[in-house]
This record gives C-alpha cells, sequence and structure tokens, in this order.
C-alpha cells in the first residue's frame, strides 16, 4: 500500500506540493526505513517538494547507550542508494527532520525545492508546515539564515498555536531545558500538555513524568502520572509500558495489582525495552505475579543481557558461576561478568578479579587479577582495597609494595572492612610496616573489627585489656570480650573464661559456669580444656559420675598425645577410678606411651615407681625401674635424681 494518500497531500499558497507529516512513531527498525525510502521514492514521483518525518526522541536506551534509535538511524537511510540522489538536504530538531527533494535527477544538479525566500513567504503567509520549518532553521542556523533562537521560538509558537503537535512537543523541550531559550517550567507544562492532549505519546509520556516527579506540575500526583503513561503505553511507547508496569507493581497511582503489572511489561519487554525484559525475567525467577519458569527466564534475561543491561549480564553470569539453577559453567559466566566489568560494574569487577585470582573459568593470572581489583578498589570498595592491600603485600607474582598495601589496608579500614580492620590491628602491634610499634592503634582496630564479630579480634583485645596493652589494665572488660569470643566458638576464649570463673578473676567465682566453658573448649578438640575439665570432675566430690566423665575427657587428650592426659589415665584405670574394675594392662600401655612417645619425665618417674613396687606391672623388676628413674632424672627430674643416686 502506498504510503502517500492524496488527502494527506497539502499545498502552499505559492504552489508547493509537500507532505506536512509522516509519523514514524513506535514504528519498527525495519518497516520505518522502508515507509522513509518508499515516501521519499513517491513524494519525487508525484512532484512533492518536502516530506517531514516524525522519528520521535526515543525514551529507552539501546545497547551502545545511544537514546532515539530511528532518530540517529533516519541520516544513514538517507543515504540508501534507492533514495540519496533524490534528495537535496534537510534540516532536523528534537524527533523531526524535514527532508528537501531536488527537481532534477541529474547527478551534478542542485536545482531543489529549497527556497529560503519562498519558506519565508510561505510562513508569513500562515502556511503552518512553512513556520514550522523556518523555526527549525532559525533554531539550528541552517538553510541559509542566522541562528536565532528567538526568531525560532516565534516561528515555532506560531505553528503550535495552530495545533502543530511536533512544534508543540519542541517548545515544551526547549523551554524546559532552558538552554537555548530561557527556562520556563509553565508555559513547558502548557506546551507538553497540549501536545498531550493531542495524542503525542512523547508528550504524554513527558506529562506523566512531571505529574510523578511533581517538578513542574503543581505538586505530585501520581493518579495523574498513571494516566499519561497508559496512554503513551496503550500507543506501544515501551518506557511508558515499563513505568506503568512499575506504578501498578508497587502499588502507586492505583491499587497494586501484580499482574496486570506483568501485562505491561510484558508488552514493554517485546517493544525490546532491556529494563523490561530484565524485569519479567526475574519474576518469572521468582514466580512473582506469574508461574515460576527458569527457562522463560532464561530467555529474557538473556535478551536484557544482549542489550547491554548490566544487571542482566550479572545475573546471567552469576546463575552460571554458582551451577544452583542451571548448569555450572564458569567460563560462560566469565564472559557474562567480563561484559559487565567492561561497563564499571563493581560487581563484576571484583568477581572478575576473584576469577583471575583462583584461575575459575579462566587461566590464572595475578596481574590481571590485581588490574580489575584495583578498578573498585579505586572507587572505593573495601572488599577490593584489602585484597590489593594483601596482594601487595605478599609481593606473590606482582611487585611488592608494602607501602602502598598500608595504604590500602587503611582505606579498606576506615570504610569498615573487617579484614582491613584486623590487618591493620596486627601491622601496628607488630610494628612491622610502620615506623614503630603502636598497641594502642593496634587496640582501637582490633577493636572495631571486633565489634563487628570477628573472633580472632575480640580475642586479642580481650587479651591486650587483660594484659594492660594499649589502655589501661581491665579484667572486667577483658572478660566481656573473652565471653563475645566464647559465645562465636572461640575455643581459646571458651577454655580463658572457663579460668577466669574458675579463679575469680574479672568475674566472681563460679565453678559451674567454668565447668561448662571449659568442656564447651573440649568438646572442639581442645587438649587443655579437656584436661582442665576432666581433672576438675575427677577432683571435685560434688560432681556424680564425675570420675567417668573425667576418664572420657582425659581419653580424648590421651589420644591427641597430650602426656599428662595419658598419666591421667594410666592412674584411673591403676586405681580403678571411673571403670568398673583396676585394669593393670591399659594404666601400662597409657604410662608407657607418655615415658616413651612424649618423653614426659613424670610419667618416667611413674614408671619407675610402678615397676620398683611391683604396682601395675606383673611383677618387681629393679633393673627396669632404675632405666626409668635414669632418664627422668637425665631430664632434671629431682625425686628421680635422689632415688638414682641412692642406688648408685
Amino acid at each position: 500500500m502506498s504510503p502517500i494518500l492524496p488527502e494527506k497531500v497539502k499545498r502552499s499558497k505559492s504552489g508547493t506540493k509537500y507532505l506536512p507529516a509522516v509519523d514514524l512513531h513506535e514504528r519498527r527498525y525495519k518497516e520505518a526505513r522502508n515507509i522513509v525510502i518508499n515516501t521519499i521514492q513517491e513524494s519525487h514521483a508525484t512532484g512533492i517538494s518536502r516530506i517531514r518525518f516524525i522519528t520521535g526522541r526515543g525514551n529507552h536506551v539501546n545497547q551502545n547507550g545511544e537514546q532515539g534509535v530511528l532518530y540517529k538511524a533516519f541520516r544513514s537511510w538517507l543515504s540508501d542508494t534507492t533514495i540519496k540522489h533524490l534528495v537535496q538536504s534537510y534540516i532536523k530538531y528534537d524527533g523531526s527532520y524535514v527532508v528537501f527533494l531536488k527537481i532534477s535527477l541529474e547527478s551534478n544538479s542542485t536545482d531543489s525545492y529549497f527556497d529560503v525566500s519562498v519558506i519565508k513567504q510561505e510562513a508569513l503567509n500562515g502556511d503552518i508546515d512553512a513556520q514550522f520549518i523556518l523555526g527549525l532553521m532559525y533554531l539550528d542556523g541552517n538553510g541559509g539564515v542566522k541562528q536565532d533562537a528567538a526568531e525560532a521560538l516565534k516561528w515555532l509558537r506560531k505553528c503550535a498555536e495552530k495545533g502543530d503537535i511536533s512544534a508543540q512537543l519542541i517548545i515544551g523541550n526547549l523551554l524546559q531545558e532552558g538552554t537555548v531559550v530561557d527556562k520556563n517550567v509553565k508555559e513547558a507544562f502548557k506546551w507538553f500538555k497540549k501536545a498531550a492532549e493531542g495524542d503525542n505519546s512523547d508528550a504524554q509520556l513527558i506529562l506523566g513524568r512531571i505529574y510523578l516527579d511533581g517538578n513542574e506540575a503543581k505538586q505530585q500526583d501520581i493518579g495523574q502520572a498513571l494516566k499519561w503513561f497508559k496512554k503513551s503505553a496503550e500507543k506501544g511507547d515501551d518506557s511508558a509500558q515499563l513505568i506503568v508496569g512499575e506504578l501498578l507493581y508497587q502499588g502507586k497511582g492505583a491499587k497494586k495489582d501484580i499482574k496486570e503489572a506483568f501485562k505491561w511489561f510484558k508488552q514493554s519487554a517485546e517493544n525490546d525495552n532491556p529494563d523490561a525484559q530484565f524485569t519479567i525475567a526475574k519474576m518469572y525467577f521468582d514466580g512473582d505475579g506469574i508461574k515460576k519458569d527458569i527457562d522463560e527466564a532464561l530467555i529474557w534475561l538473556k535478551k536484557s543481557a544482549e542489550q547491554g543491561v548490566v544487571n542482566a549480564q550479572l545475573f546471567i553470569g552469576n546463575l552460571l558461576y554458582e551451577g544452583n539453577v542451571i548448569k555450572n559453567n564458569s567460563k560462560e559466566a566469565f564472559k557474562w561478568f567480563e561484559k559487565a566489568a567492561e561497563k564499571g560494574n563493581l560487581d563484576a569487577q571484583f568477581t572478575i578479579g576473584r576469577m583471575y585470582l583462583d584461575g575459575n573459568g579462566v587461566k590464572k593470572d595475578i596481574e590481571k587479577a590485581l588490574k580489575w581489583f584495583k578498578q573498585p578498589a579505586e572507587q572505593g570498595d573495601p572488599n577490593a582495597q584489602f585484597i590489593v592491600g594483601n596482594l601487595l603485600q605478599e609481593g606473590k607474582s606482582v611487585k611488592k609494595d608494602a607501602k602502598e598495601a598500608f595504604k590500602l589496608f587503611k582505606k579498606a579500614a576506615e570504610n569498615g572492612n573487617m579484614g582491613a580492620q584486623f590487618t591493620l590491628g596486627r601491622i601496628y602491634l607488630s610494628g612491622n610496616e610502620v615506623k614503630q610499634q603502636d598497641i594502642g592503634q593496634a587496640l582501637k582496630w582490633f577493636k572495631k573489627s571486633a565489634e563487628q564479630g570477628d573472633v580472632s579480634s575480640q580475642l586479642i583485645v580481650g587479651n591486650l585489656l587483660y594484659e594492660g596493652k594499649g589502655a589501661k589494665k581491665d579484667t572486667k572488660e577483658a572478660f566481656n570480650w573473652f565471653k563475645k569470643a566464647a559465645e562465636n566458638d572461640s575455643t581459646d576464649a571458651q577454655f580463658t573464661i572457663g579460668r577466669m570463673y574458675l579463679d575469680g578473676d574479672g568475674v566472681d567465682k563460679d565453678f559451674e559456669a567454668a565447668l561448662k566453658w571449659i568442656k564447651l573448649s573440649a568438646k572442639q578438640d581442645d587438649t587443655n580444656a579437656q584436661l582442665r575439665a576432666g581433672k576438675l570432675l575427677y577432683e571435685s566430690k560434688d560432681m556424680s559420675n564425675g570420675n567417668k566423665e573425667a576418664l572420657k575427657l582425659f581419653k580424648q587428650a590421651a589420644k591427641q598425645n597430650n602426656a599428662d592426659a595419658q598419666i591421667m589415665v594410666s592412674k584411673m584405670y591403676l586405681n580403678g577410678d571411673g571403670v568398673w574394675r583396676k585394669n593393670n594392662k591399659k594404666s601400662l600401655k597409657w604410662m608407657l606411651r607418655a615415658a616413651e612417645q612424649n618423653n614426659n619425665t613424670e610419667a618416667q618417674f611413674l614408671l619407675g615407681k610402678m615397676y620398683a613396687k611391683g604396682n601395675g606391672v606383673k611383677q618387681k623388676n629393679i633393673e627396669e625401674a632404675l632405666k626409668w628413674f635414669k632418664k627422668a632424672a637425665e631430664q632434671g627430674h629431682f625425686e628421680a635424681g635422689i632415688i638414682v643416686d641412692a642406688f648408685v
């Protein structure tokens, strides 16, 4: 079907034939291009002098970061081999083009229907199209006239007052932006409203935004905003469709309706809006307003990611990297993270750094890891600052730089990174990478890390306060920090507060509390705690079945080669404590293990006594007894030495 309908062709008073407006709004790229080419061809064949094309400004950004895809592509269409010989010139502004055609088809011809004096005369005669063109010419200073914003506004106003929607929209934009003419948001609002009421989807979208923000209307009115967004959305504007979906999803301007919101998101997504594509991908993924469908979610997620939506690229990367929902593919994940990272996404840059550091999805490369970690670090990411600091401090595969590492640790610590705060505390405590040791500064940074729940820091803060280093000695405050660490499962802290309860050190004496905490430490295979808890139970007269539990704890420590525990196990088997009867064989086994394997002098001395008295062994053996007394004496055991001297 021909794009030129006879009733649409206009003729000015001077006899010029022209097409006042060919609206390409909401047309697909290919369809719009075909309309432009066919219209120019048929216009030239029928003697039409000029054509006004309305492309619209474009309301979403494409994958190259460009807004107004048709508006930007239009110029390349005019260079198409089928029509470039027909086009003499064009003028453009803010979503509109006016194309002037040649009279002659000769390649060197400069004759055209474009004549400034004719257009001026037609404008003076009240021709609306000529007034519009003249306004654009003065606005840009092309077509043989000097740039004059006031003159441009004068002619566009004449055109707009006669109901030309493109002129109304341009005036609104000029007055709203206030760059070439004085800013006047009230008048801009008036012209946007006229264009919106004239059914222009761009104006309807702008009016919706004005009511939503409340900046240029008297006050915010989300109901009015939704009304105008809907009008634009119903004409197929993908940005308006997205906003309508968002408002309905949030219940703003109307009752919350997730299903209806999804409908609008889907329309916008089908119109290639990448943000809408990402939104419905998440909705399919979560089963939000629609039945959960991972396959459908992935389809839309990929569309959005391919159009350059960073969050979609990051989302796909995480799905492929984690492998919980879809099959793990670290190489493919790396590809998507890299796309997002190259667009400046800090999370993606950090992840790429981690992948290079670990050799996950890509060949391990510390230098490249450092390069990617540095980018979020320079933007103030404390986790990246901490990692870069560690890499520079260690100097593995990259040049060591302790000073720069310290600077980064300090930045990360000041930005709240717990690991950096701990590291800074350690540096000040050791004095290795600063001018001198500063325990006060060390305590300050350990405290910050401890307050965030770092168990090692809590334990160190407790120790420093207990010893009075970096601050006045304060056993009560030290106890509080030990308790925090103990509650976070630190075995050392559990053992320490057990001892403090036992001794009444920084806290009231409490045998039961002491036993409770030491036993908790013992459960985590701390041999000292197992030995101490065993002794507390063994020595306590108030504990029923204490010997059995004591033996169990001693055995746990003994199996981990704790010589003192091995001696206690031996004694209990020898005396029949905690067992249903004495067991000399087991008693000898554990004493020998302590004496031989651990070279424990007390075990050697006790073994000598066992052989000397025939206690726990088959029979007395003075020679064997003397052997073990000598071993103990050689290591400085006093009593063993006296016995050996007496024999000698």
